[in-house]
């Protein structure tokens, strides 16, 4: 499963999303991805897509990582860069989502593949 790449349908949705990303902003320094084939992958086409420049940076953590993994990746990000894209897995990003986000409800069942999650956090650095 670490090396299935994307579909056809999946390479449309990461650059669908990508063009969305790129209208809306706002623009990663850091794009953030598991090491599996079809998230680089992923990584690849959206910022492509949005037009950005910023080179992902592929983490073996990531991959069927847990809450807190995909915490101490975010919390490991230079206090300097202002956005982050993190691109994952289910059911992992969407429980991150789901913990900061809700009130317990748990967003897994209700995503799809090439699901969106946009937060916004008031905090000075990443450790917030």
């Amino acid at each position: 499963d670490h090396e299935r790449v994307l579909t056809a349908r999946g390479r449309r949705q990461a650059e669908t999303q990508g063009l969305w990303l790129g209208a809306h902003g706002p623009r990663p320094a850091t794009v953030l991805c598991s090491s599996a084939a079809r998230t680089r992958e992923t990584a690849a086409l959206l910022a492509a897509a949005a037009n950005w420049t910023v080179e992902p940076c592929a983490q073996a953590t990531l991959y069927d990582a847990t809450v807190d993994a995909l915490l101490d990746a975010v919390r490991a990000v230079d206090d300097a860069v202002d956005a982050v894209l993190l691109v994952g897995h289910a059911p992992s990003v969407p429980a991150l989502v789901s913990a900061l986000a809700t009130r317990g409800d748990d967003l897994a069942l209700a995503c799809e593949p090439a699901t969106l999650f946009r937060l916004e956090c008031d905090c000075r650095r990443w450790t917030e």
